[in-house]
């Protein structure tokens, strides 16, 4: 989630016409690092819209980032998710 939160500032610093490598250097963040993870932002927003194209999705650069609610739900279904993928490798398991 914190990895989260600096691609949504980047993003917003980006936007307000600032120096994103200066922002980068003053919080330790690594440039190149940065731009290689919204590059990947965006062609996952580009994937995701290519699929469900009823959904338009944009990336946002005024988004503002998750709240620690948001942070605990995603947290909670991640879990959730990985438990239930787990249950249905066994299950596969069982019957192949």
């Amino acid at each position: 989630m914190i990895l989260l939160k600096a691609l949504i500032h980047v993003e917003y610093v980006d936007s307000a016409g600032k120096d994103v490598e200066t922002f980068c250097e003053t919080h330790g963040l690594r440039y190149k690092a940065i731009v290689e993870a919204r590059k990947l932002r965006v062609q996952l927003t580009n994937e995701v819209n290519l699929h469900v194209p009823n959904l338009s999705l944009t990336v946002d650069p005024r988004m503002p980032p998750p709240t620690d609610s948001q942070v605990s739900s995603f947290i909670i279904l991640d879990r959730v998710y990985a438990q239930l993928f787990f249950v249905m490798y066994l299950v596969s398991r069982l019957y192949s």
